[in-house]
C-alpha cells in the first residue's frame, strides 16, 4: 500500500475492496497519497510517476532581511460564534475556524522540492509586454494582501479530512501580471513549479481579485511541505489548480494540459459543495434524553454554502442546521444542529449542504478509496452510523 494512506483521519478503515482496487489500478492509479493530512513521520516512498507524501517540517523556514511592505486590506480575524442556550458545542466550534500549519493537510506531486530562497526566482512570460523576474525579496514588497481561504484536495473522500482553513499573505497575481503587461491574445496562465508539476488556468481567474501568490501562511513563512518560497491561492478551485514552490508563470494563447490532467483529473477542477460530519463519530455511542450538538464542515465553490441539513434517519427526514459561515466566501462553513432528545435507538446520521447556487448534495456516500473523487471530487453525502443508550 502506498504510504500515507493509513495516516488519514477519517472514519472508516481501508476495506479489503478498497485494498484489492489499488492493487489492480497499480501505483500510477495512486493519487489520494498525494493530498495526505501533515504527517508525523517517514520519510516517503519514491516511485515515479506515482504522487508521493511529503514529510511536514515544523521548524521556521529561514528568510532574509526583507523590508516590510505596505498591506492591504486589513487581515480578517476569526469570529467567535454566539449561540445562545448552546454551551456544549465542541471546543474550538467558531466561524472561520483556522488549521493549524502542523494539522494541515499536505499535498505533493513528487516528493518535497526545496528551493534555495536565495537563487530562487518568481518568472513571468511569454505573451507579455515586460517579462518580470522576481526574487523573494522583490516579492514581498510588492503590495501584500491578507485573506482567510480554505483548501481542499480534488482527492478528499466523503468525510475526508484532505482540507484545512488558514490565513495567507501574498501578492495580487494579478497586479503581477498587470505589471507585466498581457498581451490581448494572452487567454491562459501556466504554472510550473520546482517539483515539475505544471498545471494552467484561464487568464479570467488569473486576474480575479482574489488570485494571489503568498509567501506566508497563519502569519508565518510557508513551511518547505506547504510551498516555501511561493505558491499560488486561488477562489473555487480545488488544491490541484493551486501549486506549491512555483517558479515559472507563463501567458499563453492556448491551454496545456497539466500533471494531473493528463491522468484524467478534472481540467477546471471547481469545487463541488460537500460536508462533512465532525461530532458525531462513526459508531459512537450516544446517551438517551441528553442534547447532542450534531457538528461539522461544509465548503462550496465561490457561490458560498446556502444551507447545510441534517437527518438522523438516513435522509426520510431533514433539519436545518444552524451556519456559522467565515469571514468571506473562499472560507469553509461551520454548522451545528441539536438533537434535543435522542431515545434509544440505532440511527444514520447524514447531512445534505446545498450552495450558493442552489445545488445540493444528492447522494449518499461512505468512504472508499477513490470512489466517486475521479475525475471531479467528490459531493457525495457524508453518512454515518451511531448508536442512543
Amino acid at each position: 500500500m502506498p504510504e500515507g494512506f493509513e495516516k488519514l483521519d477519517i472514519d472508516s478503515r481501508i476495506s479489503r475492496r478498497d485494498a484489492l482496487k489499488l492493487i489492480s489500478l497499480g501505483a500510477g492509479a495512486w493519487i489520494l497519497s498525494s493530498c495526505t493530512p501533515a504527517p508525523s513521520g517517514a520519510t516517503p516512498e519514491k516511485a515515479a510517476p506515482t504522487a508521493t507524501t511529503a514529510v511536514q517540517s515544523h521548524s521556521a523556514t529561514a528568510t532574509a532581511d526583507l523590508e516590510s511592505a505596505p498591506s492591504t486590506p486589513t487581515p480578517e480575524t476569526t469570529t467567535p460564534i454566539e449561540i445562545t442556550g448552546m454551551p456544549t458545542l465542541p471546543e474550538g466550534f467558531e466561524a472561520g475556524r483556522l488549521t493549524p500549519i502542523e494539522e494541515f493537510y499536505v499535498q505533493s506531486f513528487n516528493g518535497v522540492a526545496k528551493p534555495d530562497e536565495f537563487n530562487w526566482r518568481l518568472n513571468i512570460t511569454g505573451l507579455v509586454d515586460t517579462p518580470l523576474s522576481l526574487s523573494l525579496t522583490q516579492l514581498r514588497l510588492r503590495p501584500s494582501v491578507e485573506i482567510m481561504r480554505t483548501l481542499e484536495c480534488i482527492g478528499n473522500p466523503v468525510g475526508g479530512t484532505l482540507i484545512g482553513n488558514a490565513t495567507w499573505k501574498g501578492a495580487s497575481l494579478k497586479a503581477l501580471l498587470e505589471e507585466a503587461g498581457i498581451q490581448p491574445q494572452g487567454q491562459y496562465v501556466l504554472f510550473l513549479s520546482a517539483d515539475e508539476y505544471e498545471t494552467s488556468i484561464t487568464t479570467e481567474l488569473a486576474l480575479d481579485e482574489r488570485s494571489l501568490v503568498v509567501y506566508e501562511m497563519n502569519d508565518e513563512p510557508l513551511t518547505v511541505a506547504h510551498g516555501f518560497p511561493a505558491r499560488l491561492l486561488l477562489p473555487g478551485v480545488y488544491g490541484q489548480k493551486q501549486p506549491k514552490w512555483v517558479t515559472s508563470i507563463r501567458v499563453s494563447e492556448r491551454d496545456s494540459i497539466g500533471t494531473w490532467e493528463t491522468k484524467g483529473w478534472s481540467n477546471t477542477a471547481e469545487i463541488q459543495i460537500n460536508s462533512r460530519i465532525e461530532t458525531p463519530r462513526l459508531r459512537q455511542t450516544i446517551p438517551a434524553g441528553e442534547p447532542y450538538f450534531i457538528t461539522g464542515i461544509a465548503m462550496a465553490d465561490t457561490s458560498s454554502v446556502q444551507s447545510v441539513e441534517v437527518s438522523v434517519d438516513d435522509g426520510a427526514t431533514w433539519q436545518q442546521a444552524e451556519l456559522a459561515p467565515g469571514p468571506n466566501k473562499g472560507v469553509w462553513t461551520l454548522w451545528n444542529w441539536e438533537w434535543a432528545n435522542p431515545v434509544p435507538g440505532k440511527y444514520v446520521v447524514v447531512a445534505r449542504a446545498t450552495d450558493g447556487n442552489g445545488i445540493p448534495q444528492t447522494a449518499s456516500g461512505t468512504f472508499g478509496v477513490l470512489d466517486n473523487v475521479f475525475p471531479n471530487g467528490s459531493s457525495l453525502m457524508h453518512n454515518l452510523s451511531v448508536t442512543v443508550v
